[in-house]
């Protein structure tokens, strides 16, 4: 195999691998959407009435 063939299957698998990743990402996302509203629906969730105690909690 000549260079110029191993790196257009090199780069083709690499365009191929950022596809997968880029679905992987968004189903991923899909879940943890899905999961908050599992949340919210079973009443698993805190009502913030102030951002600054909320945010210094989060250190």
């Amino acid at each position: 195999m000549t260079n110029s063939v191993i790196t257009k299957k090199l780069n083709k698998t690499a365009g191929e691998m950022q596809d997968v990743i880029k679905k992987s990402k968004r189903k991923l996302l899909e879940l943890e959407i899905l999961l908050s509203m599992a949340e919210i629906a079973n009443g698993k969730f805190d009502e913030i009435r102030d951002v600054n105690r909320f945010l210094k909690n989060l250190k």
